[in-house]
């Protein structure tokens, strides 16, 4: 009696998922360029009043302004208000805020920081938009390699 071979029990094997180093290259700077996008400081119009006459002077008289518009005008001796500043592309994913004094030559003294207010949604807003533009960008800059690669075997 003839023994028959036993079939080997072979795993099966799948193609890898790999990147094309050209395309590492080329998601690097997207990444960089959308982090850069999401640090980047956005202020608003800050709130806030000039004092009309020296804080020294007992009776001192505040107008509602902006800090641009002290700045940019001719009255006042300092500015007193809320300086905000959002973070996050595209939404705010991040907001802060500082109460300060502003003297006539810009300089800012005496900031009293806020609790930072992050916001959830914004967050995960910026997250998906940033995965879906790397998605986009790898599986495009891939067919396009691909696609050269195949015109240069067939030529």
């Amino acid at each position: 009696m003839q023994r028959q071979p036993v079939p080997s029990k072979t795993p099966i094997r799948f193609g890898r998922f790999q990147f094309h180093l050209t395309t590492a290259i080329v998601l690097m700077f997207v990444a960089g360029s959308i982090l850069w996008m999401n640090m980047l400081e956005r202020r608003t119009k800050s709130k806030g009043g000039l004092a009309t006459k020296p804080l020294s002077n007992s009776r001192n008289y505040f107008l509602a302004r902006t800090e641009e518009e002290f700045l940019q005008g001719t009255v006042g001796f300092g500015w007193f208000g809320d300086r905000e500043s959002y973070y996050g592309w595209p939404c705010d994913a991040a907001h802060f805020s500082v109460q300060l004094w502003v003297d006539k030559s810009g300089r800012a003294s005496g900031g009293t920081y806020r609790p930072a207010d992050w916001r959830v949604q914004g967050i995960v807003i910026d997250a998906l938009t940033a995965m879906g533009i790397l998605l986009s960008v790898a599986i495009a800059s891939e067919w396009w390699i691909c696609r050269a690669n195949n015109a240069r075997k067939g030529a």
